[in-house]
């Protein structure tokens, strides 16, 4: 397999480190590895793959390769241009937690690329943000580099703790710096021992409070660094968040205690007052009485360092590399073949005879990787008829607050990547699901719509084929700004438009779908398949005629709303 890395830089580092580690493990295991970086980037690690150097990281200076190891946001844009069916994400950070461009990093995470990440808590983040979950590979410390070695302590020396102060100038506010710094004053004014800080500067030389003892280092290797590591009496960390935080597990493995903030990344190695003793991130006084129960308390001491080792010895950089190149062979493998994305049929319910058999229409999709996601908004008729369906469905109850409501809390529980909504009186056709997400994959589709029939009471066809094929955008918007012609349980919607035009309107209680359409239709194409995709159930009980005089004023306050953006879309042509 031919795999490409491309990178901004290699300067040392530690995302950087594990980049330069998992290339030359895809080398050593026989895979085609080359790191592409652009003229402007270093290299300060024995890189043993090949390297490429491009003008810049642009579609046009991507090698092809079977497939691409993107990693941070920047280095996503112009493989995904190149060669996006062949695109891996390998996150070692959520970057729209800190980058500038908050809205380009997330950007690169929405593009339906398979995802790598390397903490349970930073899937969570990607997935918040996306829908999408990550394979999840946690990294892991060279138990032959860092180890417990004897201490040199002496009976009424200082106690040493170690720190690696980032620098705030250099765009590391958050590692914490200015919170250890005020925590280490406190700790100054209420240890009762003395203590000296041994303070890894790598972005130049970082001072302390008047008062505090401290000698700077700039350690070279990786020995180096377990070397302090194994003369500290505490290591000490103070991020904001982290994706994983190997600092605290390098700790752990030499045999030195840690106090760290809650991160994040770090709880997949981490529990409190077992191995570890954490505080609430940004909390100096906490951070400083847990630095003094540490020094003070040698059974702790004692029990963390030993519960640290063996922790360590369970994430091992062997391991984590052979995991890892799994992964990306697994990535490799599974992007060879077509991956059907998730889709979430919410089905909002409100006293409707009908229930069971909309239920029993969704179940019979004949595609496979689907949810059904039931909203019971307070009914207090035919709940019954949905037991039978409670081990096959997602059953969500809550107090009646109309028709959007229930289809937002079915939007916020859903973790599909796209989104259906079939009502509780209507019935989905067996392959409605198949052909629509096949057309939208197909054709790149954000929204689509389709046709539909009538039926009657009984289930009985009362019509041919319903819906109309526009001749123009603009046709469109045009019948758009006068009613809508969309019926919404033929819509299927990439869930990422919510993010964009926000959920349903739940003070509108009938033309909400409206609503959300002129909102989405600003932003996204909307795409008619000519082809027949639900039953839509005619009846006395229907919503449409029980309240019509409702919904026609409610019609012209939604048109009112939207009549200047939509009279430019017409006489624009305006494209979304």
């Amino acid at each position: 397999m031919k795999v490409v890395i491309p990178v901004g830089d290699l300067h040392i580092g530690g995302g950087c480190q594990v980049l330069v580690d998992i290339a030359n493990a895809l080398q050593a295991a026989g895979h085609d590895t080359e790191v592409v970086m652009p003229a402007s980037g270093t290299v300060q690690y024995d890189l043993q793959a090949k390297l490429s150097v491009v003008p810049v990281l642009t579609r046009e200076h991507i090698p092809e390769g079977d497939l691409i190891l993107t990693n941070f946001f920047t280095t996503c844009i112009g493989p995904y241009e190149a060669y996006k069916d062949r695109c891996v994400r390998l996150s070692l950070g959520f970057e729209p937690y800190w980058v500038p461009d908050k809205q380009t990093a997330l950007w690169t995470y929405k593009q339906g690329v398979p995802v790598i990440a390397i903490s349970h808590w930073l899937d969570e983040q990607i997935a918040a943000h996306t829908h999408q979950r990550s394979q999840v590979v946690p990294l892991g410390v060279d138990v032959n580099i860092f180890h417990p070695g004897p201490r040199q302590h002496v009976t009424g020396s200082p106690k040493v703790i170690m720190y690696i102060a980032r620098n705030p100038a250099y765009g590391y506010e958050l590692k914490g710096f200015t919170d250890f710094q005020a925590a280490i004053a406190r700790l100054r004014d209420t240890y009762n021992g003395d203590f000296i800080v041994h303070m890894v500067c790598p972005e130049g030389d970082l001072s302390l409070p008047d008062g505090v003892p401290y000698r700077v280092f700039r350690p070279t290797s990786a020995q180096e660094m377990a070397d302090l590591y194994r003369g500290a009496d505490l290591f000490v960390s103070t991020s904001w968040f982290e994706a994983f935080a190997l600092p605290p597990l390098e700790a752990m493995a030499c045999g030195t205690p840690v106090v760290s903030t809650n991160s994040g990344g770090l709880l997949d190695y981490c529990t409190d007052m077992e191995n570890a003793v954490l505080t609430p991130p940004r909390d100096p006084d906490a951070l400083a009485a847990q630095m003094a129960h540490v020094l003070q308390d040698a059974q702790l001491a004692k029990t963390l360092s030993q519960a640290g080792v063996a922790t360590a010895s369970r994430f091992t950089k062997e391991k984590y590399l052979r995991e890892m190149i799994a992964a990306i062979e697994n990535a490799h493998r599974d992007r060879a073949h077509y991956v059907e994305p998730k889709v979430s049929i919410v089905i909002p319910f409100y006293n409707c005879a009908y229930i069971a058999q909309a239920i029993e229409s969704a179940l019979a999709q004949t595609y496979s990787n689907l949810e059904v996601i039931v909203v019971d908004d307070g009914s207090t008729e035919h709940v019954e008829k949905v037991h039978p369906y409670f081990d096959k469905i997602h059953y969500l109850r809550k107090e009646n607050g109309g028709t959007a409501s229930a289809l937002n809390a079915g939007i916020h529980h859903a973790t599909g990547r796209y989104f259906s909504w079939l009502s509780a009186d209507d019935e989905f056709l067996p392959d409605k699901t198949a052909k629509q997400v096949q057309w939208m994959q197909e054709n790149q589709l954000t929204i689509s719509y389709g046709a539909f029939f009538y039926m009657n009471e009984r289930g009985e066809l009362i019509s041919g084929k319903v819906g109309t094929a526009f001749a123009s955008d603009v046709d469109f918007y045009r019948t758009m700004s006068q009613w809508c012609p969309v019926n919404g349980c033929t819509v299927m919607i990439d869930m990422r438009v919510f993010e964009t035009v926000g959920v349903f309107d739940e003070t509108l209680l009938y033309t909400h779908d409206y609503d959300l359409w002129l909102r989405a239709l600003q932003h996204y194409p909307f795409r008619y398949l000519d082809v027949p995709l639900v039953r839509y159930r005619v009846h006395g009980e229907m919503g449409t005629k029980k309240h019509e005089r409702a919904i026609a004023k409610e019609l012209l306050v939604v048109q009112q709303k939207y009549k200047s953006v939509m009279k430019r879309m017409v006489e624009g042509g305006l494209q979304p």
